[in-house]
């Protein structure tokens, strides 16, 4: 089963590098005013966010049927928690 970047949405083990990706969203969130010193201060809200798929989603069978619900299971609006 594919599972480096499963989100919950998906079901199975949730992917270690998609918590991981989340957790940086939030330290960036958090601190944001230290990333970008223009934005310091303001109020901020993620209405977006760009998913780069990996190439290696198509490396092998399983890979590739797993691959439209897993894509549709990233693209689903959610908050970070």
């Amino acid at each position: 089963m594919q599972k480096d970047f499963r989100p919950p949405s998906s079901g199975g083990e949730l992917g270690p590098y998609y918590q991981k990706m989340l957790g940086h969203v939030k330290d960036v969130l958090g601190d944001l005013g230290t990333h970008f010193p223009e934005l310091k201060g303001r109020d901020h809200e993620v209405v977006g966010f760009g998913w780069h798929q990996g190439w290696n989603d198509g490396c092998g069978m399983p890979a590739t049927l797993e691959y439209e619900k897993s894509l549709a299971n990233q693209i689903i609006k959610r908050a970070i928690p």
